[in-house]
């Protein structure tokens, strides 16, 4: 088995079994808080990912690349990020709290943000970045292993009715705070603190990291944008019941989520590294990737469109059978992020941030009004059909300025895997998508791309790095 191999089912056990426990958290909050406090705590998390943006700052990001990079090599070490990202928490936290006190909030949701503003240290602290750009899958798996078990067990152990919503938070900060912890204990000190001698005693660090890092910061900001705006909306708009069911559908689709999560965290380290190391043969091997991400994408979209009624039956009860609909259309939300993340962290890959941050902060322009205008007047739907569509038209947008670098063939993929995609949603739904039909709605999408050669054993190669160390060799 490859090394690659070897990465790629750790990354994919890890975010797996992470988003499962996860996954179980929500499911058991959403049936013990109902729609109405779901509703709240998903507000609440949607103003949190507001408040991590100053403590992100992008370098999350960034710190990929940097850890990835050989020590001699760096322009700053790991540990100025860690330095950095703690201080703005501590800002954070402080202003935060502050500006609650001054904006008018119902009294739940205030109570609820109060302690998740508690969070920012948590999040300063969780290198997860750091061993990602070290390849080091076995602690990144460890840290959701430990934040996801710890979060869904004292869940189910500790509430169980509605009005324990605000233990909810506290069992969120302490479970990710010890997983923080653990992926400390697990880094290396001596390379935390390795850069390039010439930029050891730089005493302009600070200033030259947030000028690296806020490109990527701003796209990351429009991407969480589609998400958190919609939510906020819905739920000032029409309700906290509203807000729940999307947040439930929000959920599902993060647990769709997962090849995302585990693609990025084995795309961005080696295109950085074929960019530094064997830069002509980057094309051709980000062709074979393309290929295998848009049947991915396809895969997930059909499976969740055919089954979303009855897996919200199930997994949520009919209390959330406004879910199901908008599960189906957000569902290709998961699919755009993917195809999207694709193009961009190539970008961000190659050093190119600035692109990433055009192609994202032009996408958000076109997406909040259109958001803003179909959630007034559809609710939930319209947010759906935001949600989605932003994202599809900022995939476009990331895809054009990818292109400036890179050219990979996109069109006939993408076509076949459409219609592939549509073949098996008609027969789908026509026989009822029942969850019996799931390993036809998984297979047929690949079979078909096989079939019609769009997708060949050779891409497969791709996955397992024989191409790349051949090439290297050479």
């Amino acid at each position: 088995m490859s090394r690659l191999v070897q990465h790629l089912l750790t990354a994919f056990t890890g975010d797996a079994v992470a988003r499962l426990l996860g996954f179980l958290a929500t499911a058991w909050a959403a049936a013990t808080l109902q729609p109405e406090g779901f509703g709240t705590l998903s507000m609440g998390l949607a103003l949190l990912t507001w408040a991590l943006w100053p403590v992100d700052l992008g370098l999350n990001t960034l710190g990929v690349r940097i850890a990835a990079t050989q020590p001699e090599h760096r322009q700053f070490p790991p540990v100025a990020i860690l330095r950095l990202q703690l201080a703005a928490a501590f800002v954070v936290m402080l202003l935060g709290e502050l500006l609650l006190l001054l904006i008018p909030l119902p009294p739940t949701l205030r109570a609820v943000m109060q302690l998740y503003l508690l969070y920012p240290i948590t999040y300063a602290l969780y290198v997860d970045w750091y061993h990602q750009g070290k390849r080091n899958y076995r602690a990144v798996t460890v840290g959701k292993f430990l934040s996801g078990g710890l979060y869904a067990g004292a869940l189910l152990l500790l509430v169980h009715v509605p009005n324990q919503i605000t233990l909810v938070p506290l069992l969120y900060i302490g479970a990710n705070l010890a997983a923080a912890f653990a992926l400390l204990l697990m880094a290396d000190r001596a390379d935390l603190r390795a850069a390039g001698a010439e930029n050891v005693g730089q005493s302009s660090r600070r200033s030259a990291l947030l000028r690296e890092g806020f490109p990527i910061l701003l796209g990351s900001i429009v991407g969480s944008i589609l998400q958190t705006v919609p939510l906020l909306l819905l739920g000032f708009l029409h309700g906290p019941a509203d807000a729940g069911t999307l947040g439930v559908v929000l959920r599902v689709v993060t647990l769709l989520m997962m090849a995302d999560r585990l693609f990025v965290a084995l795309y961005l380290p080696r295109v950085a590294s074929g960019w530094g190391q064997n830069r002509h043969d980057l094309p051709r091997q980000l062709s074979r990737g393309f290929r295998l991400v848009v049947v991915a994408g396809v895969t997930i979209g059909v499976a969740a469109t055919v089954h979303a009624n009855a897996v919200i039956t199930l997994l949520f009860g009919t209390a959330y059978t406004a879910a199901g609909p908008a599960l189906q259309v957000v569902a290709w939300y998961a699919v755009a992020t993917l195809w999207n993340s694709y193009f961009a962290y190539a970008l961000v890959g190659i050093g190119q941030q600035q692109r990433y941050m055009k192609a994202s902060m032009i996408g958000g322009v076109i997406f909040l009004p259109i958001a803003s205008v179909a959630i007034w007047l559809e609710g939930l739907h319209g947010a759906a059909w935001g949600i989605t569509l932003g994202e599809g038209a900022m995939m476009m947008l990331m895809y054009l300025q990818f292109r400036k670098h890179f050219t990979v063939p996109v069109l006939r993929p993408v076509v076949t895997a459409i219609a592939a995609a549509a073949a098996t949603i008609a027969v789908g739904l026509l026989l009822g998508g029942g969850l019996w039909l799931l390993p036809v709605s998984l297979l047929l999408p690949l079979l078909l791309a096989m079939l019609s050669g769009s997708l060949t054993m050779h891409d497969l190669a791709w996955l397992q790095g024989h191409e790349q160390r051949a090439a290297n060799v050479n």
